[in-house]
């Protein structure tokens, strides 16, 4: 406001308006922004002139005012700080307020009044601070300071700050006390609460008796939260709002309270069903109970000789009391009840411990009517989250204290109520991050104070107990003392938002993730891994995953983990030969080139065990994905869509003519057009380069076809000592009717677990090429990928390429060269699975490519040899012609190897 006092006009704002703009922001800044709302409408005029109405002036109204202040005054006084309270800190709010409003009005200060304000004041100083919303909390004293002036006069800010540190520094140091007693007093209420509803009792019990006590549980179940809640809620708010540190003493009673108020919720959380069926009855016996009282007091009123209107009125008082008593108890019927007997009770027609009885009755009454509620109310840790920087230390506490760790449900229930706070939040349009990041900080502290240090300690526990022999300084435990580690692992799994925590699970992952790359890593050390991955089940029921990592090989050759992890990489380095199942790296910086088979396959599954075929087939699976959209974009290409569209419409139109085989001219002149759009550096076409897409494809599935082999391999020289797989009895029923000791039955069930695997995984016979096909067919053939159908067409010129590609590898490998080849396999599995993905294989074989080829290089080779006819040896031009006769020839036995190859593939997918 002040840069636009300075020049109104740069802003577009006439100087009248910027006058009237800042009048209203100090209106705005008196009435609200400095908290004098309460303050504006007490000191407003209430006199209506119009109607000759002052309540100044009206003395019955005052004193009737007044006489209401007072009751409200002891009832307050009674129960606040007593065992009784329940919700009179809230309405202490509401009672000062009509205090001040009272004084507003009256004009005259008595010396009962200076009586009363003592007292109140003395009363406030009972409870300093009332907890209103979150971390909002008002203060009494600082009120009255501020509302009436002229009462409080030697009282100052200053000297109500250094009361209240005084307050609480009092309060810290008797905090522990305090919680210890409510801890005793709370167990001891669950345990009466559990044997009261004990269904399974020694005997019969008088009805009302049962009744009464279990009122009284759950009236003093109530009223001990309160109590807890009272006293936490005072000692967090008043730390926070004095900016007073916590002592790290202090976090351990702080928490404990709220573990506390959450047993006793799910005490009665628990307890739910059977309170259902005993609630109303309860309510019906204390609604008895004040029958009898008004019915009594209503007989003496009507035994009286003379009744005049005040005592007619008493009677109908009660006589609707009694009706009203009659129905159910909810809120409205208990007002009634409230107002009538105020008008039932005057001058003194009932006794005082009548009168006392029926109070106490109706507050009972109330407590039971609205239980749920109230209990609700007085266990609500909402607050609890402006001070989660005790959720840390609380977390350490726990894992030095293991024996408390069953108490983490109670303090993650209390975290949660924090959530409607958070979702409340208006103040920013999505206020779902608020809660997730509340979820992930609370997440963190665990894992940072529990989780992760509770695995380290486990693990060292583990490796101290194997290696007892070797520690020069063995740690005495009667010095150090022993952690009992075993309470967390017995946890059950805690629900924390949408996820589970369970702590045993997360100790196992932990221990079997870690004894398996160390072992990886020292392969010499397996034996040891093994006796700490036995006396973890045996000293904490840890039950590890067996990772198969006993021994190493000379001949394992590459890691099946590397090749799964660099897949893309392997495809493309490797050649694969069907026959022999293996691969041939296709160039290599040194004199030797690397291959993988089956013995290597087996020996590397025989190390990481044989969960690993899985987790290499969906490796294999997220390579496929990206090589068919690859595969896809290639056939969507407008050059080679519109050529195969043109092929077909050819060998549509002149089947009979070309006796239902594709011309092998029309491959090559597709292939010599495809190479007019442009050659790569390496001389390549982009019929090679797809030619070289399907190859990676196909050499992917025979990898998989490698690792289902290897697999079956392995589980068979696993197998090579166990006589018969199909027909074997177990070896614990053979121990067990021997009467051997249980370590020989833990040892049998082992075997038998062993053997059961084995048998499993070598019978198991998983058709992974088939699933890798199903996965794919149904969206490859869908509407949107019909541009897909054209590729059986795509073959005839693929294969011319391929044999090409073979026939150049194999010239090199007399020379001198590295680049040299003589199995692609690849190119043969992968063509087949394509046409098998997209159920071309029909179509494909309505070309008989194969058929027209032999018939191309049989022409061929018979011209030939007609020009070889009457020749003489040593002629140039017989020698010209027995070289074209052994290309051919060459030509020829390559289509014939891929042909052989290609049907050999087919049966894979059949």
């Amino acid at each position: 406001t002040k840069i636009v006092q300075s020049d109104p006009s740069r802003f577009g704002l006439e100087k009248k308006k910027y006058n009237d703009l800042l009048k209203l922001l100090m209106a705005l800044e008196y009435r609200i922004l400095n908290g004098n709302i309460f303050k504006n409408c007490v000191d407003q005029d209430f006199t209506v002139p119009a109607l000759q109405v002052d309540p100044r002036l009206n003395r019955e109204f005052l004193v009737e005012f007044y006489r209401n202040l007072k009751v409200m005054f002891h009832d307050l006084e009674t129960h606040i700080g007593e065992l009784s309270e329940t919700a009179q800190r809230s309405r202490l709010v509401g009672f000062l307020g009509l205090y001040v409003f009272y004084r507003r009005l009256a004009v005259t200060v008595k010396s009962e009044d200076r009586k009363f304000f003592k007292n109140i004041w003395d009363l406030q100083r009972k409870i300093v601070v009332v907890h209103l919303f979150g971390r909002a909390c008002w203060f009494p004293a600082e009120f009255l300071v501020n509302m009436l002036p002229q009462n409080a006069r030697s009282t100052h800010i200053a000297d109500l700050e250094r009361d209240r540190r005084d307050f609480l520094r009092k309060l810290d140091d008797h905090l522990e006390a305090d919680v210890q007693r409510y801890y005793l007093e709370v167990c001891t209420w669950m345990v009466r609460v559990e044997s009261n509803f004990d269904t399974q009792g020694t005997g019969p019990r008088d009805v009302r008796d049962v009744l009464m006590g279990r009122t009284n549980l759950f009236v003093n179940g109530l009223l001990l939260a309160c109590q807890v809640g009272n006293l936490l809620k005072t000692v967090s708010l008043m730390h926070v709002t004095l900016t007073v540190p916590i002592r790290a003493s202090l976090v351990r009673p702080i928490c404990q309270c709220v573990e506390l108020l959450k047993a006793i919720e799910y005490t009665y959380h628990r307890k739910a069903v059977l309170m259902g069926s005993s609630l109303p009855h309860m309510t019906r016996q204390i609604a008895f109970n004040l029958q009898r009282i008004f019915s009594t007091i209503k007989a003496r009123l009507e035994s009286a000789k003379r009744l005049d209107e005040t005592r007619l009125d008493m009677l109908a008082a009660m006589q609707l009391i009694l009706q009203v008593l009659r129905g159910t108890s909810v809120w409205e019927r208990r007002l009634v009840i409230k107002l009538a007997g105020h008008v039932a009770l005057i001058h003194g027609s009932a006794r005082d411990v009548e009168e006392d009885e029926i109070h106490h009755l109706l507050w009972k009454l109330d407590i039971i009517s609205d239980l749920q509620n109230r209990v609700q109310e007085a266990c609500d840790c909402s607050f609890f989250f402006w001070s989660r920087e005790l959720i840390p230390p609380y977390f350490a506490g726990v894992l030095q204290r293991p024996q408390q760790c069953n108490k983490l449900k109670y303090f993650f229930g209390a975290m949660r109520d924090a959530i409607s706070v958070l979702k409340g939040a208006i103040h920013e349009l999505d206020n779902s991050k608020f809660v997730e990041e509340y979820r992930d900080l609370v997440l963190d502290h665990l894992n940072a104070e529990i989780l992760d240090p509770l695995c380290q300690e486990v693990e060292t526990d583990l490796r101290l107990h194997i290696h007892a022999n070797k520690v020069v300084d063995p740690m005495n435990p009667v010095k150090t003392g022993v952690k009992d580690l075993q309470a967390f692992l017995n946890l059950r799994p805690l629900q924390w938002f949408d996820n589970v925590i369970d702590i045993k699970a997360r100790v196992t992952h932990y221990l079997d993730q870690t004894f398996y790359n160390l072992t990886t890593v020292s392969l010499h050390d397996w034996m040891t891994y093994g006796e700490m991955r036995n006396l973890a089940k045996e000293k904490y029921g840890l039950e590890m995953t067996e990772v198969h990592l006993p021994t190493g090989t000379l001949e394992q050759g590459p890691d099946v983990l590397e090749i799964m992890r660099n897949i893309h990489v392997f495809v493309a380095r490797y050649m694969y030969n069907l026959n022999m199942q293996m691969f041939v790296e296709r160039q290599a910086d040194s004199k030797y080139l690397n291959t993988i088979n089956l013995r290597h396959i087996a020996n590397s599954i025989r190390t990481h065990g044989t969960g690993i075929m899985n987790t290499t087939i969906n490796y294999i699976y997220s390579f496929l994905v990206q090589k068919f959209v690859i595969f896809s974009e290639f056939l969507y290409d407008d050059h080679i869509k519109s050529r195969l569209m043109k092929d077909i419409r050819y060998f549509t139109e002149n089947k009979e003519y070309l006796e239902n085989k594709y011309p092998f001219e029309r491959a090559e002149k597709f292939n010599k057009d495809i190479r007019k759009l442009g050659i790569a550096k390496d001389g390549s076409t982009f019929v090679d380069r797809f030619r070289q897409l399907v190859t990676e494809i196909g050499n992917a599935l025979g990898y998989v076809r490698m690792i289902r082999s290897g697999g079956m391999h392995h589980c068979s020289n696993a197998a090579q000592f166990v006589p018969d797989l199909t027909n074997l009895k177990p070896f614990q029923d053979i121990v067990a009717s021997d009467g051997l000791s249980a370590e020989a039955r833990n040892a049998a069930r082992n075997l038998d677990s062993v053997i059961e695997n084995i048998t499993r995984n070598f019978a198991e016979g998983v058709e992974y090429m088939k699933i890798l096909v199903s996965v794919f067919a149904d969206e490859a053939r869908s509407q949107q990928y019909i541009h897909l159908r054209n590729f059986f067409v795509m073959i005839p010129p693929l294969s011319a390429s391929f044999v090409d590609h073979m026939v150049k590898g194999k010239d090199r490998l007399g020379k001198k060269g590295k680049d040299a080849w003589f199995s692609d396999d690849g190119f043969a599995i992968g063509t087949a699975y394509l046409l098998k993905v997209l159920a071309l294989d029909e179509k494909f074989d309505s070309l008989h490519w194969f058929e027209s080829v032999n018939d191309k290089y049989q022409r061929e080779k018979k011209k030939v040899e007609e020009g070889m006819i009457g020749r003489k040896k040593g002629d140039d031009e017989l020698q010209t012609l027995q070289l074209t006769h052994k290309r051919i020839t060459d030509l020829q036995t390559e289509f014939e190897l891929f042909y052989y190859a290609f049907s050999g593939a087919r049966i894979f997918f059949e």
